[in-house]
């Protein structure tokens, strides 16, 4: 149950984000070092910052992390810039994301609402890569859903809709081309491995939260949405170590909770108990999952598979 305990914090989340600026301006300084032991700790470093600047990101697109509404939308333009995913077209897709889940083919995050019969030559492609551990799934998933414009012009019509989505994607393009431009020695040296090493950690989050679950097809019926409370079904939660849960992941690996309560702030996460549908521990996860192909994996389920994830 929510209670006021568990409501958005403006104190608690300028404390986070605080923390997570000088976090990034540490893992920034060690980079630049030329001792290569203190910098490959600093790429490190930076990539654990990166993905968890996206932890907050997801949190912002909530409105959920600042209880003060127009903080999450300043902040949520700022982590758009690690994260490189454009904050108005994160909020609208991942709002529908929450609304459709449990349907395959009405979710507009899963592939099967896009693309229903891949070429054979882009399973090749997509298997190849998760085979050999090279991270594609995450930048394919943000290019798509986030990058897509014509897509997003196409799902959210509204004049407002597509000049947010705009400006969104404009702010990263300026920055981002200003620092390859005036600084490419250092983006390569301070950014690129770390940027990598995150895409990696991404791939295997995004494959973990709702791939391979026997889930439904709408097949162009109308069809009701499940209830949030329901949704649990078709949310798979991957159970790390506590410390791992608590201080890398801020609690966003407990999936289903948030499925349950998309309202309640990352940092209060871990005050729910963790829902029994679909939990497994990470290590047991990825041998599974890596056992697929990253075909199987995406499209099939357990039924039709014989693997339970």
């Amino acid at each position: 149950m929510i209670t006021h305990k568990n409501q958005s914090s403006d104190i608690r989340a300028l404390g986070l984000v605080l923390w997570q600026l000088l976090f990034t301006a540490t893992a920034i300084y060690l980079s630049f070092s030329d001792n290569g032991a203190i910098w490959f700790l600093g790429q490190v470093l930076m990539t654990i910052n990166l993905f968890q600047w996206f932890v907050l990101h997801h949190d912002f697109v909530h409105d959920s992390l600042f209880k003060t509404k127009i903080l999450n939308t300043v902040f949520g333009h700022l982590s758009s810039i690690p994260t490189i995913m454009p904050y108005h077209s994160f909020k609208l897709s991942h709002h529908q994301h929450h609304i459709w889940t449990g349907w395959r083919d009405k979710d507009p995050t899963s592939p099967q609402s896009y693309l229903k019969h891949p070429p054979k030559w882009v399973i090749k492609v997509v298997n190849f890569c998760w085979k050999f551990w090279i991270p594609l799934m995450a930048p394919l998933f943000v290019l798509q859903n986030f990058w897509g414009i014509s897509r997003l012009f196409r799902s959210f019509p509204k004049f407002t809709d597509k000049r947010n989505v705009v400006f969104s994607m404009l702010i990263i393009l300026a920055v981002y081309g200003s620092l390859f431009i005036w600084l490419p020695g250092i983006m390569l040296k301070v950014w690129l491995m770390a940027f990598i090493m995150f895409l990696l950690i991404s791939d295997l989050v995004l494959m973990s939260q709702h791939t391979h679950i026997d889930s439904h097809l709408a097949n162009e019926n109308d069809v009701k949405a499940f209830r949030f409370s329901e949704q649990t079904k078709y949310t798979r939660t991957i159970i790390y170590p506590k410390f791992v849960s608590r201080f890398i992941f801020y609690h966003f690996d407990k999936h289903a909770v948030h499925h349950q309560y998309p309202g309640v702030p990352t940092y209060y996460l871990g005050n729910f108990p963790v829902p029994e549908d679909l939990n497994i521990g990470w290590w047991e996860w990825l041998k599974r999952a890596k056992s697929l192909s990253a075909y199987d994996l995406i499209y099939s389920s357990p039924r039709e598979s014989g693997v339970e994830l």
